[in-house]
C-alpha cells in the first residue's frame, strides 16, 4: 500500500481538529460549568463558564488544585466531594451557594462523574449547573430550550465475570447500575438476557454464541432502565480449558448513551435545523443574517435569499424603543444569553408578537463568531390568554362583570368614597320567577332572558356604576359616590320597574318576571367595605320574605341570619367529631373507550335532624371559618382509606379530592398528605388533587414550591372550575399540572351556545399544546358528549355517567 502524504496527513487532521472546535464550541456555548480532574484532584481541563467561575483562564486553572483555586472553606467542600466520589465510583452531586466575580451571588448545583483507566479510577468529569432561577421559579422556559439545558456528556464503565459451568454471572456495582438493577441481585446468563432490550436480544446472544466458538465479543446493544433506553457496549476476553472448551470470561459493560446520542445529534442537526417549527437565524459578528430554516421564511413570509446578507432589524415592528434594545443586547454582551417577548413585521407588513431566544457563539479564544436567534410566532397564544383573561373577569354568558372584578371595582369605589365623603351602594338583585321560566321553557330560554335582563339593566347604568353577575339569576349593581340615600331607593324602584316590563324572547314568547333587591351602604352600614356585598344578600333574603318584587335595606335586626349560620357552624364542627359525614363518588369516564377511570370524592353531611345538608350551605361556611381544613383533612384521609379498600379487593380505582384555597395556603399540607398516604397504603400515583385557579394564583412563587414538593412524592394535579378565575397560560406553564376540568357552566349550553363552544374548544386545544389532559364536568346529554368527542375531550364526568354515590353503591360495570 502507498503511505499516505504529507498533504493526505495533513488534510485528515484538519478534519479531526475541525470536528474537535465543533465539539469545543458546542461545550463553551453551555451556560453549565464543565471540568475534569485527575485522579489527585488537578485540574486537567475546563470550559468558559467555568473560567468566569474562577475569574481564570484554562491555563491558569490546569494543574491547580481546588484549594490553589477556592476559599478554604469552599474548597474544602469540593474536595470532599472528589473524595466521596473517588471511593463510591459512583457520580454524586450537591448544591453549593457562591458569589462569582462581578458580585452575582448564585445556586449551583455540581454533578462529579468518576472515569476509570486500566488501573481503575484516574479522574473525574464535573458538570455545574446555575440553579437560581429554579430556585426562585421564574417562568418555565420553552420545552425544547429546557431539554438542551438538562443535556449532559457522561461516561460510565463497569465490570463483570462469567462462569459458562455454572451459567453465572458475577457483577460489579457500576454494570448494576448501568442494567438498573439491584447491587447484589444474582444473575445468571438467562437475567442478563431479560435484562438486554426484548429486540436485541437475538442479536446479543447470537454474538455470545460466536464469542464461545472463539470469535470474541464485542457488541453494542441497549437496556431499560427506569423506562428509558440506554446504550451498553460489551467486550471480553474468554477462557477455555485444557481441552479448549469455553469456561469462563472477564468483560466490561460501558454506558455509551450519551455518545450514541451525540451522533444521533451530529446527524439528525441539519434535519432539526430546517424542520423545527420554530424559527432559526444565525448572523455573524457584525449582525448580518448568514442562515435562516424553513420555519424562518413561513413565519416572516422572508425567503433565504432576501434574508441572508440582510440584518434582523429587516423585521423590527417599531414598537419597542431604543433602550429596549438596548437592554436586550446589554443583557447579551453580559451573560450570552436573553429571552423575551418581542414584536415583529413580517414581509406582508403585519405585526406579530414571538418568543425570542437569543444565544452568544464563541470561539475557543472567547470572542464572538455567531449570534443565534430562535423565535416561535405566539400570535394564537396570545389571543387564547387575551380571551381567557378576559373570562377570569367577565360572566361567559351575559359578558358583564364578574365576582372577581367586582370586587376589584368594590376596593376602588371604597377608596373614592373615603376620599370624596359620599356614599357607595350595593344592589343584590334577584330575579323572581326566574326558575319557572327555565322549568317551563328551557334552559337556552333561560339563558336567552338572562342576556335580556342584562341588556336592560346596562341601558340605566352610568358610566361610573358598575353591573355584575354573580351566577344564576343573580346580579349585584354597585353604585359608586352616591348623594343620599333615597337616590339608591328611588333607582331600586326603577330597576324594579323595569325588571316588571315584559320581555319578547327571538321564539315569539312573552315572559314577565319581577325582581327582588337587597341594598347596603357604605359606609353607613359597616366601615368594612368588603362586607358590603355580604350585607345586601342578607337584605335580599329580606325582600323575598316580604313577598318578592320589592326593596329592602339591610338592618341589624338581619344578624339573626348570621346566628343561624352560627348555629350551623357548631352543628358542623359536631359533624366531625360524631361521624356524620359521609363521602360520595362520582365517576370519570373516559371518552375514548367508555370506561370509568377515576372517581371525585364529593363530601356530604347527614345531619342527624335535617338529613343531607346541601354543600352549597356548609362548604361555603367551612371555607369562611376555617374548618374547611380539618374537613379537608377527613376527606383525604376517607378517600384514600376507600382507594386502598378497592385495591385490596382487586378494583383499581384513581381517586381525585378537592383541595380548599384554605387547605393549600396551610403550611402543612405536604405533611398531611404524605402521612394521610403513608398510614392509608394507597398509591401516591392514584391520588388526584384538584385545585382552583385562585388557590394557587393567591401566592404562585409558593405554590410553584408546594405543588412540585407534592409531586416529588407521586401525588398528580388537575385545575378545576378552569376558565372561571385567572387562566393566565404564563402562569399556567410555571404549575407541574397533569389536568384541566372544564367548569360546568361552559359544557351547559355548548350544544346550542356558540360562545360556549368557542370557550371550551380553546380550553381543549391550548391543553393539547401543553399536553395536559382535559375533563369536561356537568355532562349531561349525548349531545354534550358528542361534542366534546369531536373536540378531542379525555375524559368527561357528569349525570349522563352517573350521580355522587356512596362507596357502597357504585356500580363501576
Amino acid at each position: 500500500m502507498k503511505p499516505a502524504s504529507l498533504n493526505e496527513i495533513s488534510a485528515a487532521c484538519s478534519l479531526l481538529d475541525r470536528d474537535e472546535g465543533l465539539l469545543r464550541v458546542f461545550i463553551d456555548a453551555l451556560p453549565d460549568l464543565v471540568f475534569f480532574k485527575d485522579e489527585e484532584g488537578r485540574y486537567l481541563g475546563c470550559n468558559r463558564a467555568f473560567e468566569a467561575y474562577v475569574n481564570k483562564a484554562e491555563a491558569e486553572i490546569i494543574g491547580r488544585t481546588d484549594g490553589d483555586l477556592f476559599a478554604a472553606e469552599l474548597a474544602a467542600s469540593y474536595q470532599e466531594l472528589d473524595r466521596r466520589v473517588r471511593e463510591s465510583g459512583v457520580a454524586l452531586r450537591q448544591e453549593e451557594r457562591i458569589v462569582y466575580p462581578d458580585g452575582r451571588e448564585v445556586l449551583l448545583d455540581t454533578l462529579k462523574t468518576p472515569f476509570f483507566g486500566a488501573q481503575g479510577f484516574s479522574g473525574l468529569m464535573g458538570v455545574i449547573r446555575d440553579i437560581t432561577s429554579l430556585k426562585q421559579a421564574e417562568a418555565a422556559l420553552r420545552a425544547s430550550q429546557a431539554s438542551l439545558e438538562r443535556a449532559q456528556a457522561v461516561a460510565r464503565t463497569g465490570s463483570w465475570q462469567i462462569s459458562l459451568v455454572e451459567r453465572q454471572l458475577i457483577w460489579s456495582a457500576e454494570t448494576y447500575r448501568i442494567f438498573g438493577l439491584p447491587v447484589g441481585t444474582p444473575v445468571s446468563y438467562e437475567s442478563f438476557l431479560n435484562a438486554v432490550h426484548p429486540e436485541d436480544r437475538l442479536r446479543v446472544d447470537a454474538a455470545w454464541r460466536a464469542a464461545r466458538a472463539g470469535a470474541g465479543l464485542d457488541v453494542q446493544h441497549r437496556v431499560i432502565v427506569d423506562g428509558c433506553v440506554r446504550w451498553v457496549h460489551e467486550r471480553a476476553e474468554l477462557q477455555y480449558d485444557d481441552e479448549g472448551r469455553l469456561v469462563a470470561g472477564l468483560g466490561t459493560a460501558q454506558d455509551i448513551t450519551e455518545q450514541k446520542h451525540a451522533e444521533g445529534k451530529l446527524k439528525q442537526a441539519a434535519a432539526v435545523f430546517e424542520n423545527t417549527a420554530e424559527a432559526v437565524l444565525i448572523t455573524d459578528v457584525d449582525q448580518r443574517i448568514v442562515a435562516v430554516n424553513r420555519a424562518f421564511t413561513v413565519i416572516t413570509g422572508f425567503t433565504e435569499e432576501e434574508a441572508i446578507g440582510q440584518r434582523p432589524t429587516m423585521l423590527s415592528s417599531g414598537r419597542q424603543s431604543a433602550r429596549f434594545y438596548r437592554e436586550m443586547w446589554r443583557e447579551v454582551s453580559v451573560t450570552g444569553h436573553w429571552q423575551g417577548e418581542i414584536w415583529n413585521r413580517r414581509k406582508n407588513g403585519e405585526i406579530f408578537p414571538e418568543l425570542l431566544t437569543l444565544s452568544v457563539v464563541r470561539d475557543e479564544e472567547g470572542f464572538i463568531t455567531h449570534f443565534v436567534g430562535v423565535f416561535s410566532d405566539i400570535s394564537r397564544m396570545k389571543h387564547a390568554e387575551a380571551q381567557l383573561q378576559h373570562l377570569a373577569h367577565y360572566d361567559a354568558l351575559t359578558d358583564l362583570p364578574n365576582r372577581v372584578l367586582l370586587n376589584l371595582r368594590l376596593e376602588h369605589s371604597a377608596e373614592r368614597v373615603r376620599r370624596g365623603g359620599k356614599i357607595m351602594a350595593a344592589l343584590f338583585m334577584d330575579i323572581d320567577r326566574f326558575k319557572n321560566v327555565n322549568d317551563s321553557l328551557g334552559h337556552p330560554v333561560g339563558d336567552e332572558l338572562l342576556v335580556e335582563i342584562a341588556r336592560r339593566l346596562n341601558g340605566r347604568m352610568r358610566a361610573e356604576d358598575t353591573l355584575a353577575r354573580l351566577g344564576g339569576d343573580e346580579f349585584v349593581i354597585l353604585l359608586d359616590r352616591i348623594d343620599r340615600v333615597d337616590d339608591v331607593a328611588s333607582f331600586a324602584l326603577e330597576m324594579i320597574e323595569l325588571m316588571n316590563q315584559p320581555f319578547q324572547l327571538r321564539s315569539g314568547e312573552e315572559v314577565f318576571v319581577g325582581a327582588s333587591i337587597g341594598i347596603s351602604i357604605y359606609p353607613d352600614d359597616n366601615d368594612d367595605y368588603q362586607q358590603l356585598i355580604r350585607n345586601a344578600d342578607a337584605a335580599l333574603y329580606e325582600a323575598k320574605a316580604a313577598g318578592r318584587n320589592v326593596y329592602r335595606f339591610y338592618t341589624e335586626a338581619l344578624t339573626i341570619a348570621a346566628q343561624e349560620r352560627l348555629a350551623l357552624e357548631t352543628a358542623l364542627r359536631r359533624a366531625l367529631e360524631r361521624n356524620e359525614l359521609v363521602l360520595h363518588y362520582q365517576p370519570v369516564v373516559a371518552v375514548a373507550s367508555g370506561y370509568t377511570t377515576g372517581v371525585e370524592a364529593l363530601v356530604r353531611w347527614r345531619h342527624p335532624a335535617d338529613g343531607l345538608v346541601s354543600p352549597l350551605r356548609f362548604i361555603p361556611m367551612a371555607e369562611e371559618t376555617g374548618l374547611i381544613v380539618p374537613l379537608g383533612i377527613w376527606v383525604l384521609e376517607e378517600a384514600c382509606r376507600q382507594g386502598r379498600a378497592w385495591l385490596d379487593g382487586g378494583r383499581v380505582m384513581p381517586i381525585a379530592v378537592n383541595i380548599s384555597s384554605r387547605q393549600f395556603a396551610d403550611g402543612a399540607l405536604v405533611d398531611t398528605v404524605r402521612r394521610v398516604l403513608d398510614r392509608s397504603g394507597f398509591p401516591a400515583s392514584m391520588l388526584t388533587l384538584e385545585l382552583t385557579e385562585s388557590a394557587i394564583m393567591h401566592k404562585p412563587d409558593q405554590a410553584v414550591r408546594v405543588l412540585e414538593e407534592l409531586k416529588a412524592i407521586g401525588v398528580k394535579f388537575s385545575i378545576d372550575d378552569f376558565g372561571t378565575g385567572y387562566s393566565s397560560l404564563a402562569y399556567l406553564k410555571r404549575f407541574p399540572v397533569d389536568a384541566l376540568k372544564i367548569d360546568r357552566s361552559f359544557v351547559a349550553d355548548i350544544v346550542d351556545d356558540e360562545n360556549d363552544r368557542m370557550i371550551v374548544s380553546t380550553v381543549v386545544a391550548m391543553a393539547r399544546q401543553l399536553q395536559l389532559s382535559v375533563i369536561a364536568e356537568g355532562v349531561e346529554t349525548a349531545e354534550q358528549l358528542a361534542f366534546l368527542t369531536r373536540l378531542g375531550c379525555s375524559a368527561c364526568q357528569g349525570y349522563l355517567f352517573g350521580h355522587p354515590l356512596e362507596a357502597g353503591e357504585l356500580d363501576f360495570g
